[in-house]
């Protein structure tokens, strides 16, 4: 089970930052988590909570090491800490002392709860903490029945991505308790411990915003895999564990400000958004899945919400808002975020649990149809060593997922690229798997050859009020070529238009190379503080005008992006094989590629490193930056296969610094290209680029026009296609031979090589 940071509101408003869980963090204890609860509430109330929390008997417990592989023989070292309180006892040890950082040492031979309470003036609180001590770590029966068909490499993988969930287990609250449960039955192991706690102290995550959020999609997958009416291993939890878990649904769907599905009953609310796509997809998914579990629950079933309907009620408005929703991402493009590291992943969790629980075929259907179309977008994007390229939404470019290639954990471990260690994934606990032609193309990268890839995205839109309104009949254009050296990508955007922020947040444009996973060249703004330190946020809207064709991009800052806290620069990682600066250009090698970099400027010199005696060798990667003198200069990045210059790093050098660079009032001019900066859409080859052309996704491989709920695939002798335009009646085709329904028409396979 895939273990995500601790999220408090993420993409609520201007989308607060990911705070990762420190690993020797306390445990949330219980008067934080009801303060957490409480703090949606209104105003007055919500400060009154929190005033009257902060002065209650409170305490935290940590535990070190959090996993103990030898029961019995293993030591571990339970610390505290307490507040606002006169008296302490931890059960099973008794009264212990108030002092700040105290311990006691155990052996425990099973897995086991550290349960502290305190006593003040003002109350009493709680705090608890785990230790895991499995039985095991290797499954008792492997694969699963459910799961006998996958490929036998796949198999392991997955085996071994949910032995992490057990390994690697914190025990430090509730939701990570759900990934060590979820692991622990699945492999059967620990079983009476963990219905134990779903049955008793455990209580399902809430977010304050959405009710059910992104932890919520794990803790429907454990109910969904494990409980005894439709569960795919049905009777691994026990009556009292599943009842205590349907209780937990039931609370928070109860809340009518969290599972309101009124406001989706039309088609313009499938692209209104309060927050993030992956939130709305996380909090709507979840709340389908879960009326449809107390619709089955004789427990639950009658019990009706607060707006006075039952389950069953709810879960058939959910039930139809799905449908649509499936089909109109089919239709329109499937994410807003799209490649975001952080976020597309999300948005797909969703997707798959209704695709692995819902208990309608339609719905399990058009999920599965749409993460058959996900794998092949992002396989046609990936390099064989599996970091994804092309443009990108919602990048936080300052942060380790940027720089070290933003692997895609269930993307991973169903292609298996080189290099790639197991990770926890929801995917690992999934009966779901590719096609073959999904599978082949994401495997066979040298046989895809070289190849433009354009996509419209979803997008275009505004924002009012924290909600974003998009227009379902525009789009963003997504421009990307790739070869089995690098994959470059940008976004074109129409300076006449507007776009919602879960679309324009930190995109990201650029070129990934096949060498080292971290090797890129990459354009971004920086955001500076008063000390002249990095914002820590990094939050740029619609930060670059780009235009590409094939290998080569021109970006700029686009117009109201600026201000003495900005910086423009250009990042190139340490990890080259080379890098030579010759009149004006940045020329790099990786692998069997070369790059060029050309800040366009009037100025002697137009760029300088952040830092000249290292440039891009600096300890700190966002130290590897040139920073453009003039932050409104044009950008040139250029990418080259190292055999169309016979291999020749010099000769490369050599054509690039022959090419005519004109750059006056009227644009920049450079091989084909046309720029106009953020005044103007640019223009290829004298052809102003077609920000809406006839089709959705156009590539030698995945074709699908535009609107039309027909999406087509070919690869080699094998095919598939995807049929979402009768609503009731979606089709997968995988039988086809060739591909012969597949639309004719090929884009450009031969990248600009440039003459000397």
């Amino acid at each position: 089970m895939r273990l995500k940071f601790l999220l408090a509101f993420l993409a609520v408003g201007y989308f607060p930052a990911v705070h990762a869980q420190d690993a020797a963090s306390p445990a949330i204890t219980a008067d934080d988590a009801a303060t957490k609860r409480q703090d949606a509430r209104p105003g007055a109330q919500r400060r009154a909570n929190r005033a009257a929390a902060a002065e209650r008997p409170g305490c935290t417990l940590s535990v070190a090491p959090y996993v103990v592989l030898k029961p019995g023989q293993q030591q571990v070292r339970v610390t505290w800490t307490t507040r606002h309180a006169t008296s302490a006892s931890i059960e099973g040890i008794g009264s212990v002392s108030l002092a700040p950082q105290q311990k006691v040492l155990d052996h425990p031979d099973r897995t086991k709860i550290y349960e502290m309470e305190v006593s003040g003036p003002k109350g009493t609180g709680t705090c608890r903490v785990g230790v895991a001590v499995p039985q095991r770590v290797e499954p008792l029966h492997w694969p699963p029945l459910a799961m006998a068909g996958m490929p036998a490499d796949y198999l392991e993988r997955a085996r071994a991505s949910v032995a992490l969930a057990i390994t690697g287990a914190k025990l430090i609250d509730d939701y990570r308790w759900v990934g060590y449960a979820t692991a622990s039955l699945l492999f059967e192991q620990d079983i009476e411990i963990v219905n134990a706690y779903l049955a008793g102290p455990w209580e399902a995550p809430q977010h304050p915003e959405f009710g059910f959020g992104l932890f919520s999609m794990d803790t429907v997958r454990l109910y969904g895999l494990f409980n005894a009416r439709s569960g795919t291993f049905p009777g691994r939890l026990t009556s009292a564990a599943q009842r205590h878990m349907e209780a937990e649904f039931h609370k928070v769907a109860f809340q009518t400000r969290f599972n309101d599905y009124r406001h989706s009953s039309s088609l313009e609310d499938l692209w209104t958004f309060r927050g993030s796509d992956n939130h709305i997809f996380a909090s709507r998914s979840s709340s389908l899945l879960a009326s449809q579990f107390l619709k089955n629950s004789p427990d639950f079933a009658d019990r009706a919400f607060e707006d006075g309907r039952k389950p069953a009620e709810h879960y058939e408005a959910w039930r139809k808002y799905w449908s649509k929703v499936l089909d109109e991402r089919a239709k329109r493009g499937i994410y807003i975020e799209v490649g975001s590291p952080s976020y597309e992943d999300e948005t797909r969790q969703a997707i798959q649990n209704i695709r692995d629980f819902a208990e309608d075929p339609i719905l399990r259907q058009k999920a599965e149809m749409l993460l058959d179309v996900t794998y092949a977008l992002i396989a046609q994007d990936s390099l064989r060593n599996g970091v994804r390229g092309g443009a990108k939404s919602r990048v936080y470019t300052f942060k380790d997922k940027f720089f070290y290639g933003g692997d895609d954990p269930n993307y991973n471990l169903i292609f298996g690229p080189p290099g790639s260690p197991p990770a926890r994934t929801d995917q690992a606990t999934s009966t779901y798997f590719p096609p073959p032609v999904v599978l082949k193309l994401g495997r066979d990268v040298l046989a895809r050859g070289i190849y433009e890839n354009v996509q419209r995205v979803p997008g275009v839109g505004e924002r009012k009020a924290k909600v974003s309104t998009l227009a379902a009949e525009r789009s963003v254009l997504r421009y990307g070529f790739v070869t089995p050296s690098y994959v470059m990508g940008s976004f074109v955007l129409d300076p006449a238009a507007t776009y919602a922020p879960i679309s324009g947040q930190n995109r990201w444009q650029g070129i990934v190379f096949e060498g080292d996973r971290a090797a890129r060249i990459a354009p971004r703004i920086a955001r500076i503080t008063r000390n002249g330190a990095l914002d820590r946020e990094q939050r740029v809207m619609d930060g670059f005008a780009s235009l590409q064709d094939r290998n080569v991009l021109i970006v700029q800052r686009s117009k109201g992006v600026g201000g003495s806290n900005m910086r423009v620069e250009v990042y190139l990682s340490s990890t080259f094989d080379r890098v030579d600066e010759e009149e004006g250009w940045i020329f790099v090698r990786e692998g069997t590629a070369f790059g060029a970099v050309r800040v366009v400027g009037t100025a002697p010199k137009a760029y300088q490193w952040l830092n000249p005696a290292e440039k891009n060798k600096n300890s700190d990667p966002n130290r590897n930056v040139v920073t453009l003198q003039d932050p409104d200069s044009p950008v040139i990045i250029v990418a080259g296969e190292a055999s169309d210059y016979a291999n020749d790093f010099a000769k490369f050098k050599a054509a690039l610094k022959a090419q005519k660079v004109e750059h006056d009032r009227q644009g920049l001019r450079f091989a084909d290209l046309t720029f106009y900066g953020p005044q103007k859409v640019g223009s290829r080859t004298g052809q102003t680029v077609d920000l809406s052309p006839a089709r959705l996704y156009d590539s030698p491989f995945v074709r699908s026009e535009w609107e039309s709920g027909k999406i087509f695939m070919r690869f080699g002798n094998d095919a598939a296609s995807f049929d979402f335009s009768d609503a009731t009646k979606p089709r997968k085709d995988t039988s086809s031979a060739n591909g012969s329904d597949f639309p004719p028409g090929v884009g450009r396979s031969r990248a600009i090589v440039f003459p000397k």
